[in-house]
């Protein structure tokens, strides 16, 4: 499915020597990284063999890859981010050789802003918009219900469905969310399982690794209670 980042990824490819894509797990980093890759090599540090190629001396991989290079999953090697200063200082003007994704963490940030500060563009990806499960272009909710909208044939269509249909359309966003796995597979059922195990997997290992004495039963009912309040006024008393 179209994101409609990719504009922006290429314009920031513009203007920085290196360009980051940050974001939550499953939030689509490794399938857009792959789409704007173009002809540039790609090095997934999850897999073992990309990882020990980079991981062994990350300045002579970089002196020895001079090409445009992207990498996916950057935050399992903090090393690289020194290395790559080092390689963009060569050349600054070498606009957007280096693309870069990876899932939001304290040591990720810290990373780029001790290593990258001034080199580098990031980009915070969220999950879909409703726009993109619609495959519309525009980015903006309110223009779908302006008749005066420059509309386009998938505008078209939806202008000519009933106001039923639009508020399903609607509402399935909002209870579903914008993770792609569950829009891809198409699945009511398998929505909630791979949401519930989303949940599991976000307690139980990538909070509990940020914070090891957090209780992970307290944290989720925190997190239903947030949950619960979407959408209403918050009480801050």
């Amino acid at each position: 499915m179209k994101r409609q980042y990719q504009q922006l990824i290429h314009a920031y490819l513009n203007y920085f020597p290196c360009v980051v894509l940050v974001g939550a797990r499953q939030t689509g980093k490794s399938t857009l990284i792959e789409m704007v890759a173009g002809d540039r090599e790609l090095f997934d540090l999850e897999v073992r063999a990309d990882y020990n190629q980079v991981a062994n001396d990350p300045d002579l991989f970089l002196r020895l890859n001079d090409n445009p290079i992207a990498f996916d999953e950057a935050q399992l090697l903090p090393e690289l981010f020194p290395a790559l200063r080092v390689a963009i200082d060569r050349d600054r003007k070498a606009y957007g050789k280096y693309l870069l994704s990876g899932s939001s963490s304290p040591d990720l940030l810290n990373a780029i802003s001790e290593s990258l500060a001034g080199r580098v563009g990031i980009i915070e990806l969220a999950p879909f918009s409703f726009s993109e499960t619609r495959e519309i272009d525009s980015p903006k909710l309110l223009s779908l219900f302006r008749e005066d909208t420059d509309a386009g044939e998938i505008f078209a269509q939806w202008f000519s469905t009933s106001i039923e249909k639009k508020v399903e359309s609607l509402a399935r966003y909002w209870f579903q969310g914008g993770h792609p796995e569950p829009w891809l597979r198409d699945s009511e059922q398998f929505s909630e399982v791979w949401s519930e195990q989303y949940l599991k997997t976000y307690v139980e290992r990538d909070v509990a690794r940020l914070f090891p004495k957090l209780s992970s039963v307290r944290f989720r009912r925190f997190v239903e209670l947030l949950a619960g309040c979407s959408g209403t006024i918050v009480n801050y008393s």
